[in-house]
């Protein structure tokens, strides 16, 4: 990405001028479209079953405090809400603040009670050190330039 000898802080701060990033600071209007497309994906069923897979190999159980991460409009809210049960938690990030208000107002739709949200930066997850006990991120690395920090943050809180 830089040469040898290029500018160090330019390299550590790459990640902030990624295509998320940017659709963070765009108004409402703009990431509608976006979230829209994002939740006729839960109607697929072959993305259907591929979450289904993934929650899987999750191993997530009843009581659980789950993190997505990367969370949008809620992607896997309703699957995860349902493996953790009434008495489990599901905390959904992302760092676009529309995205979390959607996702707050589909919980609020479905009238689930164990959910909240956060818009953050997945760069820096603003949680302590093993507050959940599964944390998943379905398409997040596919958008991020620095995958190993986001790995490194999201092994951090489990």
């Amino acid at each position: 990405m830089f040469a040898a000898g290029g500018d160090r802080s330019m390299m550590q701060d790459a990640w902030r001028n990624d295509l998320y990033e940017r659709l963070a600071q765009a108004p409402p209007q703009q990431t509608n479209q976006i979230a829209a497309g994002m939740l006729e994906t839960l109607l697929d069923p072959r993305w259907d079953e591929l979450r289904s897979i993934m929650l899987d190999e999750l191993h997530v159980y009843p009581d659980a405090e789950v993190l997505e991460v990367g969370c949008g409009p809620g992607m896997l809210l309703e699957p995860l809400v349902d493996r953790v049960g009434p008495t489990g938690r599901v905390t959904g990030l992302d760092i676009n603040p529309h995205l979390i208000s959607i996702a707050q107002q589909r919980a609020d739709a479905l009238g689930f009670t164990n959910t909240s949200f956060v818009a953050a930066d997945c760069h820096e997850l603003p949680f302590e050190s093993r507050s959940f006990d599964a944390v998943v991120a379905e398409k997040l690395l596919l958008h991020r330039s620095e995958e190993r920090r986001v790995g490194k943050e999201c092994r951090s809180r489990w």
